[in-house]
């Protein structure tokens, strides 16, 4: 559910910008999604930490994203109120979206240790299939009964699915274990000298890889001349990250982070300007997908990295530091460029700029190498 949310609104710029809607408003919107997401992820991790209450905040969150949805609804049944709403609208998904991943990351750390990472691959997998299906459902939904209704019905069924989950995670908590001995687990500060190296490449990366999620919807329409194809391309490729995120979450379980967290970083950012450089719909196809299947498999390698190098009790900061900070505040700067760029050069430069991005993220190479090999020379 919650990953669907992640692209509904690089959906909708495209039938804002029809609508009339600047799109320098729209990036910096976008951007604003992403920024109040990171921002709010660390807190939220914190107040998880403290209290145990994962399964309360979770639902807490969900919940706003389904009022965004009903009140971008809205945007389209009053358009002279288009605006406000819109800007309403994003301040929920924004505050909605900084909650699922840390949380959820830190409750599955919590339970499953050392196999973490491949569970975190699972279910990941899931989001993956909601982020591929979800495109082509709300360009159908949009396409068959209206940009109001179409939003409207997606609301009514993400409103049952909450309520779902929320009987099924009521009265649940999740702590740190406790060693033997010990009544409670002694706190430990997050190592910020250990994460920040990975927060600075992720941060970089995630301005590449959230620019082209919001993106490349529009780029994809300004290329083919196809909402429909749009679609198509977005559910098939999106689609791979269900295969690659239990891959890439057992592969980081059995080959630790550093390895995993490079490929994941080097093959999306040398696929990516082949894809541009195509005009033809099957190759271009083929090489997003190829992209998406590294790109989008972060959640079970970056989570599942964080938790083989910190403490159980501070999971959820360091997941808020890794994820939030780094690749959605990383991602906020990506969507907020793209707005004014795309007004400047259009969408077809504004992908080579983001691809510039993903290539300055490589120079971070070596010294996440340098951090990774004092880790495992001072570990146990």
């Amino acid at each position: 559910m919650n990953d669907g949310f992640l692209v509904m609104f690089s959906v909708l710029i495209v039938y804002y910008t029809r609508m009339g809607i600047n799109p320098v408003v729209l990036g910096v919107l976008a951007a604003a999604i992403s920024l109040l997401s990171g921002l709010l992820s660390t807190p939220i991790g914190s107040a998880a930490d403290r209290r145990g209450d994962y399964g309360r905040l979770m639902i807490a969150g969900l919940s706003l994203l389904v009022l965004s949805s009903a009140l971008y609804s809205a945007s389209f049944a009053f358009p002279r109120f288009a605006l406000p709403l819109i800007v309403a609208s994003s301040a929920l998904l924004g505050s909605g979206l900084a909650f699922y991943h840390q949380l959820g990351g830190a409750m599955l750390q919590l339970e499953y240790r050392d196999d973490a990472p491949k569970v975190l691959g699972l279910n990941g997998s899931l989001g993956s299939l909601g982020r591929a299906i979800f495109p082509s459902v709300l360009v159908f939904l949009i396409v068959s009964l209206g940009p109001s209704l179409g939003l409207l019905s997606v609301a009514a069924y993400n409103a049952v699915i909450v309520a779902a989950i929320a009987a099924m995670l009521r009265g649940t908590k999740f702590a740190p274990r406790a060693t033997a001995g010990e009544a409670h687990p002694a706190r430990s500060p997050i190592p910020l000298a250990a994460v920040l190296p990975l927060v600075a490449m992720v941060f970089v990366r995630s301005i590449f890889f959230t620019g082209v999620l919001t993106y490349v919807p529009t780029y994809l329409v300004h290329v083919y001349r196809s909402d429909v194809l749009m679609g198509a391309i977005l559910t098939v490729s999106y689609a791979t990250a269900i295969v690659g995120q239990p891959l890439f979450g057992r592969l980081t379980s059995k080959y630790g982070g550093f390895p995993i967290v490079l490929i994941t970083t080097v093959v999306p950012t040398a696929i990516f300007p082949a894809f541009l450089y195509v005009g033809n719909e099957l190759a271009s196809l083929a090489l997003f997908a190829v992209y998406s299947f590294f790109a989008m498999s972060g959640f079970p390698v970056l989570l599942g990295y964080v938790g083989q190098m910190v403490g159980e009790e501070n999971l959820s900061r360091a997941n808020a530091l890794v994820w939030g900070v780094g690749n959605m505040v990383g991602g906020s700067i990506g969507a907020l460029i793209g707005g004014p760029l795309m007004a400047l050069t259009g969408v077809s430069y504004l992908m080579w700029i983001y691809a510039a991005f993903g290539a300055i993220s490589l120079m971070f190479i070596p010294s996440l190498y340098r951090w990774n090999s004092s880790l495992r020379s001072h570990g146990p």
